[in-house]
């Protein structure tokens, strides 16, 4: 008897713990929800009243998570320079995900079905949602797909170490389509002026 009140006391316990463990995650997931970043991220900046920039970092990853008002898509361009690259890079985040050489921005993809997109490496970000087409005819009778994506109220990137290297980053982030209250969109940009150092270690 005094054996199995023992176990069940174990088991109780444990499930406890593990109750008390998952209810506080150790790492942010990358879902475009920053919610966990309140008492996860080492840096915090406030972007605008309504957008709240998170920066967290462990020993193999950095990631970047910010807030959105209401009715904002949020696409980012995040120019990174660090020490595993050759040249700075714009990092694209919109409905699809790309890289390229932040001094030739000529080398974006022109057209979104363009095959440069997809071509990031040692890092992702959460893209616009897509949500569904329309099929109908437009007013000479040809068929047309509209196609329609979700507004979103956070956006997140992960970027690896072993790609950009340990050591000082300088970066900067470009955020377009921020719903501005008054039924418009701006774009933001942080630090307003320069870059923002990081010690990835």
């Amino acid at each position: 008897m005094v054996i199995r009140v023992l176990a069940i006391t174990a088991i109780l316990a444990s499930g406890l713990s593990y109750a008390s463990e998952t209810s506080r995650p150790a790492y942010p997931l990358l879902d475009g929800d920053c919610s966990e970043y309140a008492t996860l991220a080492q840096a915090q900046h406030r972007v605008s009243d309504d957008v709240t920039l998170y920066v967290f970092q462990d020993r193999d990853y950095v990631w970047l998570c910010y807030t959105l008002p209401a009715d904002s898509f949020g696409m980012a361009d995040l120019t990174v320079a660090a020490p595993g690259l050759e040249k700075r890079l714009n990092l694209h985040v919109s409905a699809q995900l790309g890289e390229w050489p932040a001094d030739e921005p000529d080398a974006a993809p022109a057209t979104a079905d363009s095959g440069q997109w997809w071509n990031h490496r040692g890092w992702s970000g959460t893209t616009v949602p897509f949500n569904g087409a329309n099929a109908a005819l437009d007013k000479a009778g040809k068929p047309k797909v509209d196609y329609n994506f979700r507004m979103t109220r956070a956006r997140e990137l992960q970027l690896s170490k072993q790609r950009f290297g340990r050591g000082e980053w300088r970066w900067h982030i470009d955020i377009r389509n921020v719903a501005d209250g008054k039924g418009g969109q701006t774009s933001l940009r942080f630090p307003k002026e320069g870059d923002q150092n990081l010690q990835a270690e």
